[in-house]
């Protein structure tokens, strides 16, 4: 085993083909900021007959006492699933104020509306008095329903009511805006009157916390191998992020061997809303004989999570790798959650006479940013070297099969073996597969036919010529 390897990174950092995109002052949501209330809180003030109700208007500044959100905008997933899947943490505490001892009416309870939009115009409601979206929403803190309130009297006697504060999380990729509402209940003692209203609405922009990347020349779903010292031109696509404590960072970029060991910090943006080539000069010793793992990971992070990762493969030599193993799946037409045959061939480098220890397997979804199935699959025998395993696709969709043939150096396939096929949902009937004996059975019944259909033909011809066919019976 070996022991932990200092590694020494040489960076190029220089912008290839950046392009900050134009400043949008709605974050790509399309949204007018006015039509949003400027990202403010809009507050009410009810004149009950004897003092003024005032929403949201505590002594102090800012949120929770003037505000309720504590922000204009909130950075949103890129994904619906996973420990990535939930926005910034969204908190509001709603308040009412009043100058004066005396009132008409007073409030007993209150609770929090929340509704979102994608276009600022359409608004869907999400958590209400008896509303709780849990697809899209996640409750930290706080209830939903009507909640006690509690108060404070001021030196001055003025006194203020507040509702118990709440703290929410969105799921998923929505890029809108959002807007929570207080609403409060108010009771007249003498009449025994009552009415709920409305004291106090905030908006805030909901913003898309995406990023991608992708090794340049490679799609998504391939491993590309580069030799130690070589450069990999990553192809970074951010959107926006939140700030670190100290302000100074939004977006990194990273690298981790798979191997084990620290990652590796490729470079950090201050900025958002960008597109830009990073090239990174892989360590002399990004590959080490010996391990059991050559691959590396590179992944971009904004504040919130990893929102993208690559793999590579690394190598000393790429003369060295073993050769692309041959692969072949049964049944060819894949239907979703069947069980599918996967059979492997592969050979030893000549060059290296380095014995094969296993066949990587990666299963994944072109559409999907992750696989959702790598295993390694151990050879044994020798040259050439054949293994038969199985999966099922738990998706229809287009499937990515990558097989890499892993030698006892640590070396693997420069050329992993590839299959795109197609994966049909349940219920359906794919055309079913053809072997050769069907094929040359189709192929003489073919011929019998057209033999046939010659001859008669031919017959048709010579009988229009006045050509007839001999009878059959005794000769005179």
């Amino acid at each position: 085993m070996l022991g932990v390897i200092t590694v020494v990174i040489v960076l190029i950092s220089t912008n290839l083909n950046l392009t900050t995109l134009s400043t949008d002052s709605t974050y790509g949501t399309g949204i007018p900021l006015s039509s949003i209330n400027n990202g403010d809180t809009k507050k009410v003030n009810w004149n009950d007959g004897t003092c003024v109700w005032m929403g949201q208007n505590e002594p102090g500044s800012g949120s929770p006492f003037k505000e309720l959100f504590s922000d204009t905008k909130f950075i949103t997933s890129f994904s619906r699933t996973g420990l990535g899947a939930y926005s910034e943490r969204i908190a509001f505490q709603g308040n009412l104020y009043k100058n004066s001892l005396f009132e008409m009416w007073h409030p007993t309870k209150g609770y929090y509306k929340v509704s979102i939009t994608k276009d600022g115009t359409s608004w869907d409601t999400i958590i209400d008095l008896s509303v709780s979206d849990t697809n899209t929403v996640k409750i930290n803190s706080g209830s939903v329903g009507w909640q006690t309130i509690y108060y404070d009297t001021w030196s001055s006697g003025a006194i203020s009511y507040r509702l118990p504060m709440m703290e929410i999380q969105l799921i998923g990729p929505y890029v809108g805006a959002i807007k929570v509402e207080t609403v409060w209940h108010f009771e007249q003692t003498l009449t025994g009157g009552k009415q709920d209203k409305i004291m106090a609405t905030d908006y805030a922009y909901l913003i898309s916390g995406s990023g991608d990347i992708n090794i340049k020349g490679y799609a998504a779903y391939d491993i590309p191998m580069f030799e130690n010292g070589e450069t990999v031109t990553i192809q970074v696509t951010a959107d926006y992020s939140g700030k670190t404590a100290d302000g100074n960072g939004r977006w990194e970029l990273w690298a981790y061997p798979l191997k084990g060991g620290s990652g590796l910090l490729i470079k950090s943006w201050t900025y958002d809303n960008f597109r830009e080539d990073v090239a990174w000069k892989l360590p002399a010793d990004a590959w080490v004989r010996g391990v059991n793992n050559s691959r590396w990971r590179i992944e971009l992070h904004n504040t919130l999570f990893s929102t993208s990762a690559v793999d590579i493969n690394t190598i000393d030599l790429r003369a060295n790798a073993p050769p692309t193993p041959t692969i072949s799946i049964h049944p060819n037409n894949i239907i979703q959650g069947a069980v599918i045959t996967l059979n492997i061939t592969g050979n030893t480098n000549k060059l290296t006479n380095e014995s094969l220890l296993y066949y990587a397997v990666i299963l994944r979804y072109t559409s999907a940013s992750k696989a959702f199935l790598e295993k390694n699959v151990a050879v044994t025998g020798s040259d050439p070297y054949k293994v038969t395993t199985t999966f099922t696709a738990p998706n229809s969709g287009e499937l990515s099969i990558l097989v890499i043939a892993h030698d006892t150096a640590g070396r693997e396939t420069a050329v992993p073996a590839k299959l795109i096929v197609q994966v049909s949902p349940q219920g359906t009937n794919p055309t079913p597969d053809i072997i050769p004996g069907d094929i040359a059975m189709i192929l003489l019944i073919l011929l019998v036919v057209v033999a046939i259909a010659g001859v008669g033909l031919y017959i048709y011809q010579k009988r229009g010529k006045g050509f007839k066919l001999p009878k059959l019976g005794k000769k005179k």
